[in-house]
């Protein structure tokens, strides 16, 4: 889903292109981070990036939902 509406963000154009830019960013390094944790055995400290990563992301949805319902 977020996939989707990053690529949908970003090819509306200006305001919303930068919206997407963020979701897909925030998307791939999450993606990047856990699939590396798996794969490379990665000690437990490691697990807050990937927290942290989420938060962001979820932090990047919930303005974009804020913006979206400001637009008139």
């Amino acid at each position: 889903f977020l996939v989707a509406l990053s690529v949908w963000l970003w090819r509306r154009g200006a305001p919303w292109q930068h919206h997407g830019q963020w979701i897909a960013a925030l998307l791939a390094g999450q993606a990047a981070i856990g699939v590396t944790m798996v794969l490379l055995h990665l000690p437990l400290p490691l697990a807050p990036a990937h927290n942290a990563g989420a938060a962001l992301l979820l932090l990047a949805v919930t303005h974009l939902n804020q913006r979206a319902w400001q637009s008139p």
